[in-house]
């Protein structure tokens, strides 16, 4: 069944063990990041924000008003899915989750949002941040935002076989990911490059991704795909949600379903994309302040933007010219879609694997990854891809984050 949620990785900010309020400040002044939040209150109904300390919550008061983000959360239209820990690859260990407990050491208030329970974490974030609210509306707020969050669930080995074991795997069985790895890869003295023990991270050093997602070496490649597979583990246990990923994702689910033996039929057709053309790009007058976010709001809530996200949820190929005049329609505004730049969206479209050819006869054999075993069951996503991010390696930043 279609979803109407979407878990969005762009508004995900990507924590690491330098001072997290500096990190959560230079995101919220990125208007890209505010104009995206806008562009995605038009595309989908609810919009759930992956977090690791709730630093995106006064981030969202900022660029909404608190009355409006009380209403978001209301309506149900923002949610949070909390990670416990950073996604890290640990030299000599592999990918793994870090978790700093509170000891004889005193923690700054980033720390405590970032390590300390939900209530805690929302309480200092909005005590600290960019916001001046009474006790009554931080109370008020931290009860609504509590209510809207739910916690990754890595019961019954979850991480480790369906984070960690599958992205390495991923990446052995693409051939284009190994051909990254042998290019850019440091070799050992054998003339092979080990995932679980990369030489680009020493066995006393850490590597977390930054923020902005870009990939510098081979560790970055391998956390990347892990945090892929994170993705689709919160998005299934999120009511099967879509993704918001990176470009190159779609061609990992692509491997994951070939290297199951299905019929050629059935792996081919798995994925189509689907290029929305010609789309008002409400982006730039968003961060030109052209386009304040009430106005969003109005034609989020307008019965044409309504009709387009329903429209959505039943996308296929042949549905775009449609979808496009539906866009179109659901932000006109005087002559505002006409004053507007266009852009291209992107997407892929899964197809269920029991709609095409129920499981007689294929066996468990054929499940040998968590997403299999979901698609197989009709999980069946839309991704949507970040033109910013891609799954492919840079050189450009000269400073890595070891």
């Amino acid at each position: 069944m279609p979803s109407e949620k979407i878990v969005d990785s762009r508004l995900f900010i990507r924590q690491d063990f330098s001072n997290a309020l500096m990190i959560n400040q230079a995101f919220a002044e990125n208007g890209k990041n505010k104009a995206h939040l806008a562009s995605q209150l038009l595309l989908y109904e609810k919009i759930v924000i992956p977090t690791t300390d709730f630093g995106i919550v006064p981030i969202l008061i900022s660029w909404l008003g608190l009355s409006d983000f009380s209403k978001a959360l209301d309506s149900g239209a923002l949610e949070f899915l909390r990670r416990d820990g950073l996604l890290a690859y640990n030299g000599g260990l592999g990918i793994g989750l870090i978790q700093i407990e509170k000891g004889e050491t005193t923690f700054d208030w980033w720390q405590e949002a970032l390590f300390g329970k939900d209530d805690l974490s929302v309480e200092v974030q909005l005590k600290n941040n960019f916001q001046k609210l009474s006790k009554r509306e931080i109370d008020l707020t931290t009860l609504k935002v509590l209510e809207n969050t739910t916690h990754m669930n890595f019961k019954e080995n979850l991480f480790m076989e369906s984070i960690v074991k599958e992205s390495y795997k991923d990446i052995i069985n693409s051939p284009s990911l190994q051909e990254t790895v042998r290019k850019y890869g440091k070799k050992r003295s054998d003339g092979n490059v080990y995932l679980e023990k990369l030489e680009e991270v020493p066995s006393n050093q850490t590597r977390v991704l930054k923020q902005d997602g870009q990939l510098t070496d081979v560790a970055d490649l391998v956390l990347r795909v892990a945090e892929i597979n994170m993705e689709i583990a919160m998005a299934t246990q999120t009511s099967n949600a879509d993704l918001f990923t990176s470009e190159g994702a779609e061609k990992i689910l692509q491997h994951k379903v070939s290297r199951a033996k299905l019929p050629q039929k059935i792996s081919n057709g798995f994925i189509k994309l689907l290029d929305l053309k010609k789309i008002p790009d409400v982006r730039p007058a968003v961060i030109n302040g052209e386009l304040p976010m009430s106005e969003i709001w109005k034609i989020r809530h307008s019965a044409k933007g309504m009709k387009f996200r329903a429209w959505l949820r039943q996308a296929d190929p042949q549905s775009a010219i449609g979808l496009q005049r539906a866009y179109i329609e659901a932000i006109e505004k005087g002559n505002l879609s006409d004053s507007l730049p266009t852009r291209l969206i992107r997407l892929a479209i899964t197809s269920v694997l029991g709609v095409v050819n129920p499981l007689v006869g294929l066996g468990s054999s054929v499940v040998d990854s968590f997403f299999l075993d979901k698609w197989i069951n009709g999980y069946s996503p839309k991704l949507f891809f970040d033109e910013l991010q891609k799954l492919s390696i840079s050189r450009n930043r000269s400073n890595k984050n070891d």
